[in-house]
């Protein structure tokens, strides 16, 4: 093993480093030559042109925003996205949904809390897709979560009903479908943010983004919506924070901001492939 000998005192380099800060920080700042400072000055503002034009075309909510609507007892829903079918479900500590059918494809993360549906369990994390054609038993938690879902009726009344309606007719579709949020195959995007499939379907797809400490990724334009949903940690959209439980979407035809991250983040993204 090589050690490396501070060149001001190679006995004890605790000390020199010491001594270099202090003459580092009594030395006069030395300004940039004027056209070094105006071409840095130029980038920066490039920059945050660029990131606010990208933040226009970010629609969503944060978490603490939005109107919460009552479901059934025990549980209120805030609807994300009508045109996507997203929404945002909080259920109190003992309280269930009922049985119910699904006409489409329904994704689901956890995002606090966990759910359980008979013998499974889905915690914080995880991620639950129930196939279109199928009948769900009755969802329940017994200390509260909170949900996200996509491909669910709610917040249209006549879906909802058709939906419980339709529970009565058994189900024929494919299993269900559960990924623990251990589990799965990261493949590496950029260095310090890596991704994982979950579903795809035509040419949209739901996947994981997970990025380091300092990690940044910059996506190309988007030939279709992208929903993104911070799933843990703290994610920029371009200047904009955003931490569990807020919902962004990145619109077709314009370059997505760049996401970047101080402290690491788990993103949630269903749509366009996000490269």
């Amino acid at each position: 093993m090589t050690t490396t000998r501070h060149l001001i005192d190679p006995e004890h380099p605790g000390d020199a480093e010491a001594v270099a800060g202090m003459l580092a920080e009594g030395l006069p700042a030395v300004p940039p030559a004027p056209d070094r400072a105006a071409a840095m000055r130029g980038r920066l503002l490039d920059r945050v042109r660029a990131a606010d034009a990208a933040k226009a075309q970010l629609i969503g909510s944060r978490l603490g925003e939005g109107e919460w609507r009552p479901l059934v007892r025990g549980v209120r829903t805030k609807v994300l996205s009508p045109a996507h079918h997203a929404v945002l479900l909080e259920l109190e500590p003992g309280s269930q949904l009922p049985i119910h059918r699904h006409d489409e494809d329904e994704e689901c993360v956890v995002l606090r809390g966990e759910i359980r549906m008979r013998d499974l369990r889905v915690a914080a994390g995880d991620y639950h897709l129930a196939r279109s054609a199928t009948r769900h038993g009755a969802v329940r938690s017994e200390a509260g979560a909170l949900l996200y879902l996509s491909g669910t009726p709610i917040g249209d009344t006549r879906g909802v009903v058709k939906a419980l309606v339709g529970a009565l007719v058994p189900g024929s579709g494919e299993a269900p479908l559960t990924l623990r949020a251990g589990e799965g195959e990261w493949a590496r995007v950029v260095p310090g943010v890596d991704i994982r499939a979950l579903h795809r379907h035509g040419d949209r797809e739901s996947s994981m983004l997970r990025f380091a400490p300092g990690a940044s990724l910059r996506p190309s334009a988007l030939p279709g919506d992208v929903e993104a949903l911070v799933v843990a940690g703290e994610l920029y959209f371009g200047r904009d924070a955003a931490v569990p439980g807020d919902y962004r979407i990145a619109q077709a035809g314009h370059a997505a901001p760049e996401l970047a991250s101080d402290e690491g983040a788990i993103l949630f993204v269903r749509g366009a492939p996000l490269r």
